[in-house]
């Protein structure tokens, strides 16, 4: 059985993940894998579109009710989604003082006992 030939919308993919794989080699996984998500979603986006040469726009022939429920859930889950990474982005903004308020209590700490320790030896 013969194979079939890659769909445009497969190539793309596939360059965008070779990408993604250089991209992780250098920053790592997560970043890999936050890539890949991206070229993922850009695909699935202009398949959608028909920016693809891969045929026809798809055809999902929903009525006008059903077209504008899709839509609005759509607008749900990107606020639901910006919601999520603005929460996100305040935990890290938090993370990152609090870890730079534990340096400073640790210098602190550190030099109290350098002090202590100066004092202890000169008596």
């Amino acid at each position: 059985m013969p194979e079939s030939q890659p769909t445009e919308a497969e190539k793309s993919f596939s360059i965008a993940a070779s990408g993604a794989k250089v991209i992780g080699s250098v920053l790592g996984k997560i970043e890999e894998e936050r890539a890949i998500a991206r070229a993922l979603g850009k695909n699935i986006l202009h398949s959608e579109l028909g920016l693809l040469e891969d045929g026809e726009l798809p055809n999902y022939q929903l009525d006008k009710s059903t077209s504008d429920r899709l839509l609005a859930h759509s607008r749900q889950d990107i606020v639901m989604c910006y919601s999520l990474l603005s929460d996100l982005q305040s935990l890290a903004h938090k993370n990152a003082r609090n870890v730079s308020h534990t340096k400073r209590l640790l210098v602190l700490i550190l030099l109290m006992n350098t002090l202590a320790l100066f004092f202890f030896l000169i008596r």
